[in-house]
């Protein structure tokens, strides 16, 4: 998997680059696919260069919708697709998907404002007016091109033409009931907004000075529910769910539960695209132990990245998805012969240890890619990332049981629980914002992240080999 899923990334690559039709990628990746099939020698060549080509061929489908022009006024379709927010002026802002403009379909999106006395809910169709303005700031330009969307447009002569209920809009109503449990909590503004942003992924209660605060110590991963968060779930669900196979077809039903409560934490927290790879990485993990499939970590990571890249090949570009890769992939490659090199006979030095290894990998492995994309990196950032997760831990497992509890007998522990983790948290984050050597400033080049990233695969496999040749199996004469 992970050697098809690399080919089918190449095949989008090389079409980001290189502009050939539709029909043209598909009639070579057809080709190669036959001459796998016919040529025994060369096979597995042909087979692999046929699913490059169809990567390349998924990429330019996505191209066969016009383009809207900018700077001119058009009348089209939308469909808001993200939670709309108040402006200080009165009007409304959110994301809305370009159903139609001037008869033409499209898939491109655009950041909408528009007036309202009440906000439209996700899925709602309005047919408008508008005009496309582009993105002025060049790097935030760069990430919105890579996520679909066209620009800024405010909507006039607004026509409601009807509503559909999406998954997204059912899962953002999932997400609301959550963050209304987590307020009964009576936690303080800023603990309370961490809170909502950690365990449910809903930030639009953060303000901008702790936002601030947790991206200029690299710890703003946090606060946006992606592989971290779900991977938590992940194992507190295989912990809760451990007995379950002492009771006949307990096997069955463990991880059948494990895969549906995986996606239930997918719903509550929106449903958004990091949680989404992570669901399918964590499901597919899953099911490799329902199969007692061992050593599938890799094939799950890879199967995971091919489904989201066929269904979406602009996700290759995207940092977040790239971010979250690396960061996984990482920990995948240097976690267990770390671990294993200071384990001890204690659960709980073994389980503080696990997190600050997990901690570590990720930060190490991102770190190239972060300085290339924003030119510097957290020093401050890696020094806290252990404490930040270990509170972390807690505060998102304390959340979900709170939230799956049908009563509220155990408030005053929770509270207390919740409250403890989030103020030190937070405290931490305030105290080492503003110091100064926090972040170092480093912009290497795409060559210079490229070689980077080699030679830290050829150390990751020299790891490993050095750790498999320390254990030798004991023999019995």
């Amino acid at each position: 998997m992970a050697i098809i899923a690399t080919m089918f990334a190449c095949g989008i690559i090389v079409a980001h680059f290189v502009e050939l039709s539709l029909f043209v990628w598909v009639v070579i990746g057809c080709s190669l696919l036959l001459l796998g099939v016919l040529q025994s020698r060369l096979r597995w060549l042909f087979l692999l260069l046929s699913v490059a080509s169809f990567g390349g061929a998924n990429l330019q489908l996505r191209h066969t919708f016009p383009t809207p022009p900018q700077q001119t006024p058009i009348a089209g379709t939308v469909e808001i697709s993200g939670t709309s927010k108040a402006t200080t002026w009165g009007a409304w802002q959110c994301d809305a998907d370009i159903v139609d403009w001037e008869g033409n379909r499209s898939n491109r999106k655009l950041k909408v404002t528009y007036s309202s006395d009440k906000p439209y809910p996700v899925g709602t169709r309005l047919k408008c007016k508008f005009t496309i303005k582009p993105i002025t700031h060049e790097s935030y330009a760069r990430l919105l091109e890579v996520r679909g969307f066209e620009g800024y447009a405010t909507l006039s002569d607004i026509q409601p033409i009807g509503h559909r209920t999406t998954l997204r809009y059912r899962a953002q109503r999932i997400q609301q009931a959550a963050v209304e449990r987590i307020q009964r909590l009576n936690l303080t503004p800023n603990e309370e907004v961490i809170a909502e942003a950690m365990i449910l992924g809903y930030r639009g209660n953060i303000t901008q000075d702790l936002r601030q605060d947790y991206a200029d110590t690299g710890s703003s991963h946090i606060l946006a529910v992606s592989g971290l968060h779900v991977g938590i779930v992940f194992i507190l669900i295989n912990a809760l769910l451990l007995l379950l196979p002492m009771v006949r077809y307990g096997h069955i039903a463990k991880n059948i539960a494990a895969i549906i409560l995986i996606w239930a934490f997918a719903f509550v927290s929106g449903l958004s695209p990091s949680v989404i790879r992570a669901a399918i990485m964590f499901s597919l993990m899953q099911l490799g132990f329902a199969l007692s499939v061992t050593n599938n970590s890799l094939n799950a990571i890879c199967g995971a990245a091919f489904l989201m890249l066929a269904f979406d090949p602009i996700y290759l570009f995207d940092i977040s998805f790239q971010l979250s890769y690396i960061a996984v992939l990482g920990i995948t490659f240097t976690y267990q012969p770390l671990f294993n090199g200071i384990r001890s006979e204690s659960r709980i030095l073994n389980g503080i240890w696990s997190m600050l290894i997990v901690s570590l990998c990720a930060s190490i492995a991102v770190m190239p890619l972060i300085a290339y994309t924003f030119g510097s990196i957290s020093i401050i950032g890696i020094l806290l990332s252990p404490a930040i997760v270990i509170l972390a831990h807690i505060s998102i497992i304390t959340g979900l049981v709170w939230c799956m509890m049908p009563f509220d007998l155990m408030t005053p522990v929770v509270r207390f629980i919740m409250q403890r983790s989030l103020e030190w948290q937070n405290q931490i984050i305030g105290s080492t914002a503003d110091l100064s050597f926090s972040a170092l400033e480093w912009t290497p080049s795409a060559i210079s992240v490229i070689i980077i990233y080699i030679v830290y695969l050829a150390l990751c496999f020299g790891l490993r080999y050095f750790a498999t040749r320390r254990t030798q199996p004991i023999v019995f004469e």
